[in-house]
């Protein structure tokens, strides 16, 4: 990584890292798009009802993200979990 760094920006091995962050997220490909590089994916999240395509009533996934949108993701999957219930329509 700082190999990378430094063609980017020279004089990058010199700096000092005050603050850093990192990590992995999941990205979401919706099935739309083929052949699709990880750039090319959406940062949007997605909220995946599990009824129709697995036969699971209640259960919803959250995917996709980012850092920023984390509470927004929150509360729409609290919202989504208040308004289903086993049985009932999700959508």
């Amino acid at each position: 990584m700082l190999d990378e760094g430094e063609k980017l920006v020279p004089g990058f091995r010199q700096a000092r890292a005050l603050r850093v962050w990192t990590g992995v997220r999941p990205l979401f490909e919706d099935g739309k798009a083929s052949d699709t590089v990880t750039r090319d994916v959406s940062r949007a999240h997605a909220l995946l009802d599990h009824r129709e395509p697995d036969d699971v009533d209640g259960f919803v996934t959250i995917t996709g993200g980012k850092l920023t949108t984390f509470r927004l993701m929150a509360q729409r999957r609290s919202t989504r979990s208040a308004t289903c219930s086993a049985g009932s329509s999700c959508a």
